[in-house]
């Protein structure tokens, strides 16, 4: 059951990548935002063995705090908020979340504020990428960025997520320059 949900899941992350686009832009207006709690675990629940001899694209799930390895770096979501001080659009929320990623490739790799994406429902459509505008904090992921062989960088991604959601994923899908994929990573969490 659970490898099915993570295949739906990953079958929604691969039409995603090709079918959601930026986000609509976000109003001054304030709406009032649930409390958002999201605890960490202690143990990271893998949906897939390591086996270096497979070529089948791999599932790799955790929580926040956990580290994941992906073949070209290590991340961590190492918190999730909700972003108080960010206006968002009548019936939504921004989440901010803190991701640290760490070089583990061997030379040095582009990053993009699009590299990690928010799901946070069942539809085809139910994901978006960080905001990038003049309405974030400065320490928000920039658009794009080098990471240097073994360099670690830790940036804010804020998410502008319906207010009604409750299950969230932070997903990442490896893709090589040849446009082919590999694994996929997603860090779960809940909102109570």
């Amino acid at each position: 059951m659970k490898k099915q949900l993570l295949l739906c899941t990953f079958c929604i992350l691969c039409i995603l990548l090709s079918a959601c686009s930026a986000l609509p832009p976000v109003s001054s207006e304030s709406s009032s935002r649930p409390d958002i709690s999201v605890p960490p675990s202690s143990t990271p629940e893998s949906s897939a063995a390591v086996d270096s001899n497979s070529s089948e694209m791999q599932f790799y799930d955790g929580r926040i705090g956990d580290k994941l390895s992906t073949a070209f770096f290590d991340f961590t979501v190492d918190s999730v908020e909700l972003a108080e001080n960010i206006p968002a659009e009548q019936g939504t929320m921004i989440l901010d979340v803190v991701i640290t990623v760490k070089n583990t490739f061997g030379t040095e790799i582009p990053m993009f504020y699009n590299d990690f994406q928010m799901q946070y429902g069942e539809g085809d459509y139910d994901c978006c990428y960080s905001i990038i505008d003049e309405t974030v904090p400065a320490d928000t992921v920039p658009e794009q960025y080098s990471l240097k062989r073994a360099e670690t960088s830790t940036y804010h991604y804020y998410f502008s997520v319906p207010q009604e959601a409750t299950d969230f994923a932070v997903a990442y899908l490896e893709v090589y320059d040849d446009d082919s994929t590999g694994d996929a990573f997603f860090i779960y969490f809940e909102r109570q």
